[in-house]
């Protein structure tokens, strides 16, 4: 074998055994800085909330895990390492000087290489067989007590680590409603719903916390509820409208409106224009109302005054269905974010499902007339009044006392007999205060045969009041409700609503 050949050959099998032993003193360096950060990071995680603890983790792994092996890859020992622990052996810096001068071809040099690669092959096997290192005490012993300490603050959390916990969980979940709203925001394909999306997604890009994503989802849910229910009073002014087109012989101006169709609206507004004095008076006075005009001359402007509006009507009612289908979506994602939370045991403040509950119970309860029910008894007595009617309050009840009566009082705390718009009293009990635990009520006529019998409540509230008209309770809270919505400054959505309620529920004149 050719000398060179024979001396790289006994340099190289020593090179691997020091970068064996280099790379075990690199990698327990990497388990200390590695277990000393993580121990870092994990003790402050007992005082602050951190949320991606393990993501941080990770990253500070990777990147160091990328510097350790650049650093071992730079310091790798090589032949030089290698030829200067043979001279350790061999003496007179033998090995250094042949591989100095190994490309040599002198006598001189040829010579001093044959006598360094006799040493080294004397020496070889002492040099295998040397003790290596390739444990560090200090250092395994550092990283092992950062992991033990590590993971036992992992298995017992405190407070904050748990509330980091519950946080993560929540993120999570929010993540999910923004993959669903993502999807649906693709599938789309009408404008006014993509917007709402957009928003809603829009709304959520910072937000971590569960609850406060959907309170937002809540919001705007309302806000689109609001919007459609505006529509839908633009939806029933425009029947109107169509309606007195149609009764005024407009037929083909109603039949434009009917499809919603602009391009159709305006050659009607225009052939209206080029016949106005073909129009009858009556004709004239339709059109004159729809522009709110004083008087029953229509000129050109008035007309294309009422293009605008009813154009403005057409493009507002046209909204109801696509604000529905908005409102819709964000109602299933606040039910679904809703029940996400649940499955990780959080209790959302805004409780959908109860919320829901209670509006159809409300919607019911609207919806029934107040009957007062008959209290039969075997006594003699006189009867009671009896009230009956339909509106706000209603009443029930049930008389229990020995006559022969009709018991009329509230039963349940549900107030006396109902001043509705129907028959029976114009008189309404309005709360004054709110007092004491138990109610006793008691419906009785004149003492017969049998024995007065008393019906209590639980530990309600009792609601102490007294019989004013209905009339007079509808101004009061007519003027309290305008006051606090000057005082709240309410969207201008949310005013029409409140004034179009009081509208409805307006007494009338008798």
């Amino acid at each position: 074998m050719d000398a060179r050949k024979a001396f790289y050959l006994l340099l190289n099998r020593v090179r691997k055994q020091l970068q064996t032993e280099h790379a075990a003193k690199e990698i327990q360096h990497f388990l200390l800085a590695c277990s000393a950060f993580t121990f870092c990071l994990f003790l402050l995680a007992r005082f602050i909330v951190i949320i991606v603890a393990n993501t941080y983790v990770m990253g500070f792994v990777a990147i160091t895990a990328i510097v350790f092996f650049m650093k071992f890859w730079t310091t790798r020992p090589g032949f030089k390492s290698a030829a200067s622990l043979y001279d350790q052996y061999c003496g007179e810096d033998r090995v250094s000087t042949a591989l100095e001068f190994i490309e040599k071809d002198e006598t001189v040099y040829s010579l001093q290489r044959s006598d360094a690669l006799l040493h080294m092959k004397k020496s070889e096997n002492d040099l295998l067989k040397r003790k290596k290192k390739y444990v560090y005490p200090v250092l395994l012993g550092f990283s092992l007590f950062f992991i033990a300490i590590t993971s036992l603050m992992i298995l017992s959390p405190n407070e904050k680590m748990a509330e980091a916990k519950q946080l993560k969980k929540e993120k999570a979940i929010v993540e999910e409603t923004k993959k669903e709203l993502k999807k649906l925001a693709k599938e789309k394909t009408n404008p006014i719903t993509k917007n709402a999306i957009q928003e809603a997604l829009d709304e959520l890009k910072n937000i971590k916390q569960a609850d406060e994503a959907l309170k937002k989802l809540d919001k705007q849910s309302n806000e689109l509820m609001l919007k459609k229910t505006q529509a839908d009073e633009n939806k029933a002014a425009l029947n109107k409208v169509i309606d007195k087109l149609e009764s005024g012989n407009l037929n083909e101006l109603a039949n434009a409106l009917k499809d919603q169709n602009k391009e159709k609206l305006e050659k009607e507004i225009q052939k209206i224009q080029e016949e106005l004095s073909k129009l009858h008076n009556e004709q004239k006075e339709l059109l004159a109302q729809l522009i709110q005009s004083q008087s029953n001359q229509v000129s050109s402007e008035d007309i294309n005054s009422l293009k605008d509006q009813l154009t403005n009507m057409i493009d507002r009612a046209s909204n109801s269905s696509q604000l529905a289908d908005s409102q819709k979506i964000m109602q299933q994602a606040s039910d679904s974010l809703a029940e996400r939370m649940l499955s990780i045991n959080i209790q959302p403040s805004t409780n959908i499902a109860q919320s829901q509950g209670n509006s159809k119970n409300n919607t019911a309860t609207n919806n029934s007339p107040g009957n007062g029910s008959n209290g039969q008894s075997a006594g003699q007595g006189e009867p009671q009044v009896q009230g009956q009617g339909q509106g706000q309050g209603q009443g029930q009840g049930q008389g229990q006392s020995q006559s022969t009566g009709q018991g009329s009082s509230g039963g349940n705390g549900n107030g006396n007999s109902g001043a509705g718009l129907g028959m029976g009293s114009r008189d309404l009990t309005i709360p004054e205060t709110v007092d004491g635990k138990l109610n006793i009520e008691k419906d009785t006529g004149k003492i017969g045969e049998g024995e007065p019998v008393e019906r209590g409540a639980g530990n309600g509230l009792v609601l102490k009041g007294n019989t004013r008209p209905y009339e007079e309770v509808y101004n009061q809270y007519e003027k309290t409700s305008r006051e606090s919505t000057n005082r709240l400054q309410l969207p201008s959505e949310l005013e029409s609503i409140v004034k179009n309620y009081f509208s409805k529920i307006k007494p009338e004149r008798e």
